[in-house]
């Protein structure tokens, strides 16, 4: 069986962190990239490039998650966190 078709497709921006603050900034964003690097080594998921996604900007709130952006590069998910 082809695993590409029943494997979820997800995205994981950075995560969005208010204030600023850099060292926390740096934190969230090796976060993301954790759970980007362990969730593509398992594969029980299809793992959106983080390259590819590197244009959309992160945001501030889930609302405010450009949805049209995400659809263009193909995630059947968008992981967000705060």
């Amino acid at each position: 069986m082809d695993n590409a078709a029943v494997q979820p497709k997800i995205a994981i921006p950075d995560f969005n962190i208010a204030g600023g603050d850099a060292e926390l900034q740096a934190a969230a964003r090796t976060v993301a990239e954790v759970l980007w690097a362990d969730l593509d080594f398992e594969r029980e998921f299809l793992v959106v490039d983080r390259k590819a996604s590197a244009a959309i900007p992160v945001a501030a709130t889930p609302e405010a998650i450009d949805y049209e952006q995400w659809r263009q590069i193909g995630p059947d998910f968008v992981i967000y966190a705060t």
